[in-house]
Parts: structure tokens; C-alpha cells; sequence
């Protein structure tokens, strides 16, 4: 097996990038008009290479869109750029990339070696911006020792085929992994530290902020669990039990995060829909005590809310007067879906000591 290390800085100076530098970052046409955030690389696996992204609209729930690879001219440090807006369009208008995001999904996929080794699992992988072609496969587990401590790397031609539920690697597969940098625990910690930097970056962008928040929260349940999964199914002994044990537990807080994200998303749907309409008891019942992610001001610059501060009664009455209910809601939103983040990384971190 090589020891060498593959370094983040061989990559950028081949024009690669990682799945993950790429998702949430703002999506931006030529013509200046910022179309959302980029929420998934999608994949087309018989090819090994990027069909396209799927787009967070930006502005208020407009729904998923998407747009294919060869409509995308730039991936840029801070956006990804398309040639045209009209290249941004729903999903429905894009069959081909329509059935690959219901079809496939590559993350937390096996890949198993000729004489039946798993040799682990897709946590991401690093693709030609140029081409779209994959290039390498970042794995966890299998093979792949110390999960939560680093993960390693094999090169795109050492997939033999890509099965619809698993991938078969060459026979000297072994041979070709490379120690990567970073693992789970680092990408949890990394997701929080630029969830903290965007805040100060947006100042009172909230509606950035949530698309940001709901980008992120939806990709850590996407992925999380799936590791710990993963860990449990080559642990041994003890280790085995307590990562089964951990398991469910970080199960259990995927669902709590799930719940939530799409909760927020209900509610903040209904005051698109009709800004001007109260909240209902049970709504303001449902706020009480809940933090704010940001401080929200009124118009005239004065405090609704300030930052980490809890949610009462009279703050509700003042977003009101003040039709600031949108603002108060994104920002208890994204607070409340940070914490849950945080408490599925706490779970994560306690595995770190695990001898896996």
C-alpha cells in the first residue's frame, strides 16, 4: 500500500475539486444574476463523470433546479458560474438529470475488491472541473483504518465497474491507495467554522444564511451516518458494539435533524406565502425560548433580538410591528439546526478514541 499523502494543494493545482467544495456555494450567471447555491454534484456513474449540479433556488423555496455540466463556465473559488440563467431550469425540464439524481446516489456506496474485500466506502471524490471526469474516490472504512482520523484515496481507473448497489475495484486495488489528509470529524469541524464565518460574511443576508444552513444540515444527514454505519460493519469486538451503539444514537439525531430541516422548511413556506397573516398560538407557542443564529434589527436599526438570546413573547410582538417575522424565523431556524449539527458532531467525537 503507498504511504504517500495526497495533498489538497496537488489537487488545486490540477483543476480538481472535492464534492464538498463545491456545495453551497452561490450559483451565478454571466448576466449577474445570482440563481442559488449549488446543492449536489450529480453523478453519472456509467461514465465516471459530473452530469451537472442540482441548485438551491435562491429567494424563497422555489424549489431544486438544476443545470447540466457543459452550462457551467466556471468553478470558481466563491461561485460557480453559468454562461446563461436560462441554463438553471427545474429538474422536470432536465430528464437525463432528473433520473440520475432519483437513481443514483454514489455517496456511502461499497467498493469491493475482485476476491470479495470491501475496501471501503465513497465519502466523496475529486472530479475534473474542466471535464467533469472522476478522477479519484475518497473512502472511509473497509480497509481504510481510523475512520474518524483520516481517510484515504484511490485513482478512477482502479474501478473495475459501478454496479446499482455496489462498485468492483481492480484486483490490485490495494496497491493504489493513497492517505488523505482529512476525515469525518475534520469536515464536521471545517462545516461549523465556515457556518461561523458566513455569519459575520451575510451580516443581515438572512435569507443566504438559511439557504447556506439548510445546504449544509442537509448534506451532514446525507452523509454522517453512514460512516458510523460503516464502522460498525468492520469493527470487532467491543469497538463493534459500542460503534452499533453509536449508531443509533447518531440515527436518532439524523431524524431530529431531519425533522427539524423540514419543519423550518413548512413554516418558513407558509410566511412566503402569506407574509401579512399573525403567527398562531401554537406557532408562537413553538418559538418560545427557541435562540436566534443572528440579531435581527427593525428598520430604524433598533434590536428585535440580539444574537444567542432566547425568543420571547414581547420579541415576537416587536418582529411583527415591525415586519421583521421572516427575519426572527431564519434566524431561530438556523440556530436551531447549528445546535442539532453540533450535537450529531458531538456523537461523532466520541468515537475518536475507538480502536476500529
Amino acid at each position: 500500500m503507498k504511504k504517500e499523502v495526497f495533498r489538497m494543494t496537488e489537487v488545486q493545482n490540477s483543476a480538481l475539486l472535492k464534492t464538498q467544495d463545491v456545495v453551497g456555494k452561490p450559483v451565478i450567471s454571466l448576466d449577474g444574476e445570482e440563481l442559488g447555491s449549488v446543492s449536489r454534484v450529480i453523478v453519472d456513474p456509467a461514465k465516471g463523470e459530473v452530469a451537472g449540479l442540482t441548485v438551491g433556488a435562491k429567494g424563497w423555496f422555489k424549489g431544486e433546479k438544476g443545470v447540466e455540466f457543459e452550462a457551467v463556465k466556471s468553478f470558481g473559488s466563491y461561485a460557480v458560474t453559468v454562461e446563461q440563467s436560462g441554463r438553471v431550469m427545474p429538474l422536470d425540464n432536465l430528464p437525463p438529470l432528473e433520473k440520475l439524481t432519483q437513481d443514483h446516489n454514489i455517496y456511502n456506496r461499497r467498493i469491493i475488491s475482485p476476491d470479495g474485500k470491501l475496501i471501503g466506502s465513497i465519502d466523496d471524490f475529486y472530479f475534473n472541473t474542466g471535464t467533469g471526469q472522476i478522477e479519484r474516490y475518497i473512502l472511509t472504512g473497509g480497509v481504510i483504518k481510523n475512520l474518524f482520523k483520516g481517510r484515504a484515496s484511490i485513482p478512477a481507473s482502479s474501478i473495475a465497474s459501478i454496479g446499482k448497489d455496489v462498485i468492483i475495484a481492480i484486483s490490485s486495488v490495494e496497491e493504489t491507495i493513497q492517505k488523505e489528509e482529512t476525515g469525518l470529524q475534520d469536515n464536521l469541524g471545517q462545516w461549523r467554522e465556515e457556518w461561523k464565518e458566513d455569519l459575520e460574511h451575510w451580516k443581515d443576508d438572512f435569507e443566504k444564511l438559511w439557504e447556506k444552513t439548510r445546504n449544509k444540515s442537509a448534506e451532514l444527514y446525507k452523509t454522517a451516518g453512514g460512516k458510523i454505519g460503516e464502522a460498525a460493519h468492520t469493527g470487532k469486538g467491543k469497538s463493534k458494539e459500542i460503534l452499533s451503539r453509536t449508531g443509533k444514537i447518531v440515527a436518532e439525531k439524523q431524524e431530529q435533524l431531519k425533522d427539524a430541516y423540514e419543519m423550518w422548511l413548512g413554516r418558513l413556506q407558509a410566511i412566503k406565502t402569506k407574509p401579512e397573516t399573525p403567527l398562531g398560538d401554537g406557532e408562537i407557542e413553538a418559538l418560545l425560548g427557541l435562540k436566534a443564529a443572528k440579531t435581527v434589527t427593525a428598520g430604524d436599526g433598533a434590536v428585535i433580538i440580539e444574537a444567542n438570546t432566547e425568543v420571547s413573547r414581547e420579541i415576537i410582538e416587536k418582529a411583527q410591528k415591525a415586519g421583521k417575522i421572516k427575519e426572527l424565523l431564519i434566524s431561530v431556524a438556523t440556530k436551531d439546526l447549528e445546535d442539532k449539527m453540533e450535537s450529531l458532531e458531538k456523537e461523532a467525537q466520541r468515537e475518536d478514541d475507538t480502536d476500529i
